[in-house]
């Protein structure tokens, strides 16, 4: 099956970051605390109205509020993107 997005929606892969362990004297291994997470996916495809200069392959911050998910990728509305990453 074969997603194709329309107008204003944008199709993304999200990116898991491996959490970071932390070993402590007595062998016990605790996931370090992150102060925030960021979402982060690559634009697998675009709609036919966004206006954002974004390609396939691009890396990017999403707003993953209201984000429909669809097994492995998201579909996400262009006004959630909030950052490309370079």
């Amino acid at each position: 099956m074969q997603i194709v997005p329309v107008n204003k929606k944008i199709l993304l892969k999200p990116i898991k970051e491996k959490t970071k362990e932390v070993k402590t004297t007595g062998g016990l291994f605790l996931a370090e605390n992150e102060e925030f997470d960021v979402n982060r996916g690559e634009v697998i495809a675009l709609g036919d109205k966004v206006e954002l200069k974004l390609k396939k392959g691009d890396t990017v911050i999403y707003e993953d509020m209201g984000a429909d998910k669809l097994g492995d990728q998201i579909l996400v509305d262009e006004s959630k993107i909030l950052a490309l990453i370079k």
